[in-house]
């Protein structure tokens, strides 16, 4: 599809001119890590929570995060008793013989968000690392959610603006205790080593900044920006995003996992943007080239798939209005993906 604009047109020019390509096979990220520097709140973000190249890129951002930065936690948007299962065998402390035995807890809907060939490679990397690393440098895996929270908080909030405003509104201002689990998290790491480091892994919708998005707009909160609020310049918002491809996703709530087909970006979308530079995989640090990247300080389209996608309903129920230089500090784009391969 071509361009719709003039203001599109010189976006994917500078866009050419400052995206560091990644190679699909053995992808150099020295260039994320020194966007990341001295950070020491990192949030891998994913377009949808069913695509294996997020899993498997973010995977090997964490590990070199974890070798070179002593990165001390993985924090993931899963429940904390199925993923303290995995950090048990991580730390070399449970009964499970490999990591797929430690993966057996994630059995609620969607089990593949965790239980996919990418988060298996990636617990089996971990707990060699852990085997063989001081005691002062090892890794563990931790859920920041307890029984799909962050789900049901927005089902209720959801409720409340239809029936009752100011309950609503109370409610959003409760939401910073999703944040609350990250520092128990920091004091609880910090008994050991100080001013621990911090990688989390969840949905972009969670991690970019909502403030930059139609949903602050409306007044919702979200986990990017309540920590950019408390950690500042310490903390680095890194979002992902596709084209087209596959994606492993259900039809409605608790049904069937499908491979279904993704379709292509929607003209007006950051997605299509990034589609039009022709290159297949890179990094786009926009915290670094704002003046250079500015049109995307005006409103554009961004697509969030969770576990539902719905194709035929895809404007309405998939895309929502953002500003990316204020909701991201970078992007990783990946043009073309594939759903995320079930255990």
């Amino acid at each position: 599809m071509a361009l719709q604009s003039e203001a599109d047109l010189l976006l994917v020019q500078a866009i050419r001119h400052i995206a560091q390509p990644l190679d699909a096979f053995a992808p150099d990220y020295d260039a994320v890590l020194a966007h990341i520097g001295d950070a020491r709140f990192v949030l891998l973000g994913e377009a949808t929570h069913g695509t294996h190249e997020f899993y498997q890129e973010r995977a090997r951002i964490t590990e070199r995060l974890i070798v070179e930065h002593g990165f001390a936690a993985v924090a993931l948007e899963a429940d904390w008793s199925d993923a303290h299962r995995v950090n048990r065998h991580v730390s070399g402390e449970g009964a499970d013989r490999d990591a797929e035995e430690s993966l057996r807890d994630f059995k609620r809907f969607p089990a593949w968000m965790w239980r996919n060939t990418a988060v298996l490679d990636f617990v089996g990397w971990l707990r060699e690392f852990n085997q063989t690393a001081p005691a002062h440098q090892r890794a563990g895996v931790y859920g920041l959610d307890l029984y799909s929270l962050f789900s049901s908080i927005e089902e209720v909030v959801r409720y409340l603006d239809r029936v009752d405003a100011p309950a609503a509104a109370r409610a959003r201002a409760r939401a910073e205790h999703m944040v609350d689990a990250l520092d128990a998290l920091v004091q609880q790491l910090g008994r050991r080593r100080p001013a621990p480091k911090i990688v989390m892994w969840a949905h972009n919708s969670q991690l970019g900044n909502a403030a930059a998005t139609e949903l602050g707009r409306r007044g919702e909160l979200n986990v990017g920006q309540l920590v950019k609020d408390r950690f500042g310049a310490a903390a680095r918002l890194i979002g992902f995003t596709t084209h087209d491809g596959t994606v492993t996703a259900a039809s409605e709530w608790n049904g069937p996992r499908e491979l279904k087909r993704v379709q292509p970006s929607s003209p007006g979308s950051i997605e299509h943007v990034l589609h039009e530079t022709e290159i297949p995989r890179f990094f786009l640090d926009l915290r670094g080239h704002r003046r250079a990247l500015d049109g995307f300080q005006h409103p554009y389209l961004e697509r969030a798939i969770g576990v539902i996608y719905r194709p035929e309903a895809e404007r309405m129920s998939h895309y929502f209005e953002t500003r990316l230089l204020d909701q991201f500090d970078s992007v990783i784009h990946i043009d073309r993906t594939r759903g995320v391969e079930p255990l």
